[in-house]
């Protein structure tokens, strides 16, 4: 498996692409993970267009 991050100031958001063969038992585990722990809401008021990132964290 191969990991690759892109950092920079130009990019708006966060995006998490997963490009596989095979969606196999252990990749739905990351993806139910990554689900679990960071999900967005977006709503719109009048014209305008807002996002929020909501994380959680277990301890």
């Amino acid at each position: 498996m191969k990991l690759s991050v892109n950092q920079s100031l130009e990019i708006q958001e966060n995006e998490i692409i997963i490009n596989c063969t095979v969606m196999d038992d252990r990749l739905k585990k990351l993806i139910n993970m990554i689900r679990q722990y960071y999900f967005s809401l977006q709503g719109i008021q009048g014209t305008e267009s807002y996002k929020y990132l909501w994380k959680t964290f277990s301890s």
